[in-house]
């Protein structure tokens, strides 16, 4: 099942950490950071389970990684954990690269919260391995955030088109790559160029 879901997701342009893709990138980051450059990468918490947000982080020679902003959606929506999609975090993202100078153009990678090949692969294979009490799994009332195996699909075939509304991009742009990263801690490891390639 994973191999089917890394390439339904990379079809999308949501690539898994172990990916060719994201080794390119990774390497590609790192080589600017050694050349002297600044590097800009963004983060999006696109939807799950909860807090769903964006991030911009400038990484440099001399100064390492820094935290530009880190805008979860609730606080612009008021909702607390909220798992909406971050329209309104993205737009704020927007404003704060307009106000440092930067455009969608000059983001090196977009770095995802989850590696959404995986968790789908998982949630399929329980809900087989549970079946038929795994029902239960895609029922609103019993759980609401899996209303339905859209909720699944969604950051694939929602992510890009909705940041393509938010950031204009060509098509095939490599500003609107996604490369998931696992969930966490493991994002700060993956800015530093001398970070041990996994």
């Amino acid at each position: 099942m994973l191999p089917i879901l890394e390439r339904f997701y990379a079809s999308k342009q949501i690539f898994r950490p172990t990916s060719r893709f994201a080794l390119e990138q990774l390497q590609a980051v790192r080589a600017r950071i050694e050349r002297g450059e600044t590097v800009y990468l963004a983060g999006i918490g696109a939807t799950g389970f909860h807090n769903s947000g964006v991030a911009l982080i400038e990484v440099s020679p001399d100064r390492g990684p820094r935290i530009i902003c880190n805008n979860e959606e609730e606080r612009f929506s008021g909702k607390k954990h909220s798992a909406d999609f971050p329209r309104n975090a993205l737009l704020a993202l927007r404003t704060t690269m307009e106000r440092i100078g930067i455009g969608p153009e000059d983001i090196a990678a977009w770095l995802g919260t989850w590696d959404y090949a995986a968790l789908a692969a998982t949630v399929c294979r329980t809900a087989l391995e549970e079946f038929p009490a795994s029902l239960s799994l895609f029922r609103a009332r019993e759980t609401p955030v899996l209303t339905s195996v859209t909720s699944i699909r969604r950051p694939a075939a929602h992510v890009i088109s909705a940041m393509r509304s938010d950031f204009p991009l060509p098509r095939r742009s490599s500003g609107c790559r996604i490369t998931t990263i696992t969930h966490g801690s493991r994002s700060a490891c993956h800015l530093s160029p001398a970070a041990k390639l996994r």
